[in-house]
Parts: C-alpha cells; sequence; structure tokens
C-alpha cells in the first residue's frame, strides 16, 4: 500500500545536524506512528513520504524557512531555536502504512488500546 493523505504510517525517524551529530532517532524503539495530513510531522517531511511504499527510505534535508520557528535576534535565541535556525537532515524508513480507523482520522495519530472511554477526542462529541 502506498502513503497518502490520511493513511496510518509507521516511521522510522532519524536527524542530524550538518556535522553528522544525532539529535533525534527513533531507532532502536518502536517507530513513529502518524496519519498523514494531521500535521504531525513538518510539511516538507510528510510530502517526501506521499506515494512511498513499505520499506521505503527517504533522505529530506530541512533548511531553516521550511521548520517553523520565532523570528528573534541569534543572542536572543534559545538553544532549540539555534537548532532550528540550520539545516537539519533527516532520514525517514517507512515500515508500514495502512488505513487509519475513522477515530485515527480524527485524533490525528493512532488509538491502538483505547476504548472511548478512555480518551475523549476532541470534535467527535465524546466529551
Amino acid at each position: 500500500m502506498q502513503a497518502k493523505l490520511g493513511k496510518m504510517v509507521e516511521l522510522h525517524l532519524t536527524v542530524q545536524n550538518a556535522q553528522g551529530e544525532v539529535l533525534f532517532s527513533t531507532q532502536g524503539f518502536a517507530p513513529e506512528r502518524i496519519v498523514l495530513g494531521a500535521g504531525t510531522l513538518l510539511p516538507a517531511l510528510e510530502a517526501s513520504l506521499i506515494g512511498r511504499s513499505e520499506g521505503d527510505e527517504v533522505e529530506v534535508a530541512l533548511t531553516p524557512d521550511q521548520v517553523p520557528h520565532d523570528e528573534a535576534s541569534a543572542a536572543q535565541r534559545s538553544p532549540w531555536e539555534q537548532l532550528l535556525a540550520q539545516t537539519l537532515h533527516c532520514q525517514l524508513r517507512l515500515h508500514s502504512v495502512r488505513s487509519a480507523t475513522s477515530q485515527e482520522l480524527l485524533a490525528g495519530m493512532a488509538l491502538d488500546g483505547f476504548t472511548p472511554d478512555d480518551a475523549c477526542i476532541p470534535g467527535s462529541g465524546c466529551c
């Protein structure tokens, strides 16, 4: 199955800076599970997954203009904002693709193990 908006995908993600230092990685952990189009990933990362299939790997360079951050002077930026002001190199490996349930589409994330009594999904009418 190919990844497209509204599909549930499981993926591994590694983010490195220009020096190759790993800043974030899901390797060694369970894959991230998201609904494409729900805004969980940055648009450039989501776009790189569209049309891909299970097992595909893709590399994306995120430039500062593709990453939302506050426009502050360099002296006023927090370490996180300084990180976002540089190009980040992302490796994504698509682990699986499936149709999202209607509740997952509302929540924008995987809900395995949850029942309607466990959590309220905004807009679903349960709360």
